[in-house]
């Protein structure tokens, strides 16, 4: 994985830091903007079975809506 790949992950958790499943939702509109170039290309774990290539602000928030809809609860803690 790339070095931008890694700050870009690492700016969506720092983000998310604190926020339930529903918060986080109602915060990727604004959040993956700030984050990504429009014409990001989000490809999934490629060992996953369901795993997908998505594209845009709108994919990359589309695959995180689905990712987060697999649990019925969602938080994030931070390690430091």
């Amino acid at each position: 994985m790339s070095e931008e790949n890694v700050e870009f992950v690492a700016g969506i958790f720092d983000a998310a830091d604190g926020m339930d499943k529903e918060a986080l939702l109602a915060a990727l509109p604004d959040l993956v903007p700030q984050l990504c170039d429009p014409d990001v290309e989000w490809i999934e774990d490629p060992s996953r079975a369901d795993s997908r290539s998505y594209r845009g602000h709108a994919g990359v928030i589309e695959s995180w809506r689905q990712w987060l809809e697999t649990f019925k609860e969602w938080s994030l803690r931070s390690s430091a």
